[in-house]
């Protein structure tokens, strides 16, 4: 039985790769997440599960909750 090899994950995303996803982009669900993880570099899931109490809209914050973080604590602000 042959073993596959490993391939590397190491992925670079250029400007052009985020320009072309972010002109696929629609108006639906999905697409939204899908700018957001680009405008904020957060992770799919925690923009996934975003809840608008973890968004202060006066201040331009969005405070990621400690037990959905990778590092314990995020903070995302403009």
């Amino acid at each position: 039985m042959r073993v596959a090899s490993k391939v590397s994950r190491e992925h670079v995303i250029t400007d052009d790769d985020l320009v072309a996803i972010w002109r696929a982009c629609r108006d639906h669900d999905y697409d939204r997440i899908a700018r957001l993880v680009i405008l904020t570099g957060q992770r799919r899931d925690q923009v996934g599960d975003m809840k608008w109490p973890e968004v202060d809209l006066d201040r331009g914050l969005w405070a990621v909750p400690r037990e959905r973080t990778k590092n314990d604590f995020s903070l995302c602000e403009p």
